[in-house]
């Protein structure tokens, strides 16, 4: 998986902010940040098959949308590994992400919206 380049400046501060631990899943009196979004996307992707690419191969770009909300485009990410025009990242779909209320929201073009199953991805 691969974060945005417009918001790796961004989520490498938070990071930062939240520690080495990685354990932002755990809330208790954390706040639902970009970089849970993206983890609970990607769990979300993973466990309900929602891409025959690798992970690798996948640009996921958090938006906040509120307190607690996140849209995350999930976006091709062309390279030499997984091919494609290195200019074009085509966008696959979008996951609504909402912290307080562990919902999730998938959108594809040309397809009715669905809700998935809120994972952790820890």
């Amino acid at each position: 998986m691969r974060i945005g380049a417009g918001t790796v400046a961004g989520l490498a501060g938070l990071a930062v902010a939240h520690g080495a631990s990685g354990a932002i899943l755990g809330f208790g009196s954390r706040t639902f940040d970009d970089i849970a979004a993206v983890d609970v996307a990607q769990s979300a992707i993973e466990h309900e098959h929602l891409s025959t690419l690798s992970s690798a191969c996948l640009d996921l770009s958090p938006t906040a949308d509120g307190p607690s909300k996140f849209s995350v485009d999930v976006r091709t990410h062309h390279s030499t590994e997984c091919g494609g025009d290195a200019g074009a990242k085509p966008l696959l779909f979008t996951i609504d992400v909402d912290g307080a209320h562990k919902t999730l929201r998938l959108q594809r073009t040309g397809e009715p919206d669905r809700f998935l199953k809120w994972r952790n991805s820890r």
